[in-house]
């Protein structure tokens, strides 16, 4: 998959969540945040991810611009959880 990155344009990947955590269980799947210049819509840019990362398993991921992300970052809790339980995976 991270392979992939770089076709997608993609400044940096985080992952979260269970994978992260170590308690992952057969119900979960790969927590995922995005970042990338792009001017698609938010819904597009999911839609491109999930059909160029095409997952075996299951995958929510969220793509964000950098500069919602740096929003985001200071504004939502959930990001920064995200953040600071995460791991960077990749960062062109």
């Amino acid at each position: 998959m991270i392979r992939l990155f770089p076709e997608l344009g993609v400044k940096k990947a985080i992952l979260f969540g269970s994978l992260v955590r170590g308690d992952v269980t057969e119900a979960s799947d790969i927590d995922l945040i995005l970042i990338k210049d792009t001017s698609k819509r938010f819904v597009d840019r999911l839609e491109e991810a999930l059909l160029t990362l095409d997952p075996r398993v299951g995958l929510d991921v969220l793509v964000y611009t950098p500069e919602e992300f740096a929003d985001l970052l200071k504004a939502k809790p959930f990001i920064q959880k995200a953040v600071r339980e995460g791991r960077v995976l990749y960062e062109a």
